[in-house]
């Protein structure tokens, strides 16, 4: 019999991955956007405020930003009824919880899922410093 600690960290798991899923909001100043027609916005990633009246121009020489693009990974409502029934105690998979790697490999990102948002980074003039199973930065 597992301990509540297990349990809770399983379930924390479980419940944890469609949480970290995440959206980057890039949006492309206006002085670059008429030089690079192949570029465009990810439908529903931009925010709002985001706008070419909000361009504040280039930033200083050597300033960077670090930014993180966090993975949905695949299935998520699958993961989102794993973890309901797991906790339904009339369910019969009530407290049979995946490991960590198990539920990575059910659930989290795919390698294509990590190659596609890593090219786009990069083909968008990004440089991409690293690569986890559960995000690119």
């Amino acid at each position: 019999m597992r301990s509540n600690s297990a349990k809770t960290r399983a379930v924390s798991m479980a419940a944890a991955l469609p949480m970290i899923a995440g959206a980057l909001a890039l949006g492309i100043p206006a002085a670059h956007a008429a030089d690079s027609p192949a570029r465009n916005a990810l439908k529903g990633t931009k925010p709002l405020w985001a706008t070419a009246k909000a361009d504040k121009g280039a930033t200083n020489n050597g300033a960077q930003v670090k930014a993180r693009v966090y993975l949905a990974g695949q299935d998520s409502a699958g993961l989102a009824a794993y973890a309901k029934a797991v906790s339904d105690p009339s369910s019969p998979y009530y407290g049979k919880y995946l490991s960590p790697k198990q539920a990575q490999a059910r659930f989290g990102a795919t390698k294509a899922q990590v190659t596609a948002v890593k090219s786009w980074l990069t083909s968008a003039g990004l440089k991409v410093t690293e690569v986890t199973q559960h995000y690119v930065a």
